[in-house]
């Protein structure tokens, strides 16, 4: 298991990276989220975690693909015209004082994170887990504030989920916890796709949402 240091330095990794606002990109720290529950599992909860990386890898690779296909379509039609992407257009509209607010904003949740779990300590869970739930809840909340398309806040609705998961799993680890679990991950990621996708198919139309 990752000693509390290593946890807040993979957390502070997984910040950083989903600060970049790179459609593509951001399937690197919704990765790294789920291998560093993943490390933090006790060893009697191993197994409950090797089920559930199952259905992450799952999720994954259904956030992958949409924000890879997001991206090229948002792209063509760009190129051929129509309604730019709104990731292009927000970056240039006061580049540094945004990029400062997001920062600032993350930061503050780490330290939501790290003072509630001072104040608030949890007896059944390790310390690192328990401040990487915490964190991962609350910069679930942060991407889907701080995002503006539906992919975005779709994410940050997943990694916030994660968070919760990662100490429910302690309390709770029937075959039908851990089967509902799954099914909701995977609903909300198509629900995501769908959502997403059909967000980007009405922005090459010129729509304006």
């Amino acid at each position: 298991m990752l000693s509390l240091r290593g946890t807040l330095a993979w957390l502070g990794v997984i910040s950083l990276l989903f600060l970049l606002e790179r459609r593509r990109l951001s399937i690197l720290p919704f990765v790294l989220q789920y291998l560093l529950l993943a490390l933090l599992a006790p060893r009697g909860f191993r197994p409950v975690w090797q089920l559930r990386l199952g259905v992450q890898i799952a999720v994954s690779i259904i956030v992958a693909t949409t924000a890879f296909r997001v991206q090229a379509k948002l792209a063509k039609a760009a190129k051929a015209g129509g309604v730019p992407d709104c990731l292009e257009e927000v970056r240039h509209l006061a580049p540094n004082a945004r990029l400062l607010f997001r920062l600032l904003t993350l930061a503050l949740n780490g330290l939501f994170a790290y003072g509630l779990w001072r104040a608030y300590p949890l007896y059944f869970a390790p310390a690192p887990l328990t401040v990487a739930s915490y964190w991962l809840l609350g910069l679930g909340l942060c991407l889907v504030l701080l995002n503006d398309d539906p992919l975005g806040k779709g994410e940050g609705i997943l990694v916030a989920l994660s968070g919760f998961e990662g100490l429910y799993l302690l309390l709770e680890q029937s075959l039908l916890a851990i089967t509902l679990l799954g099914v909701v991950d995977l609903l909300l990621a198509l629900g995501v796709a769908f959502l997403a996708e059909s967000w980007a198919e009405a922005r090459a139309r010129g729509e304006e949402l």
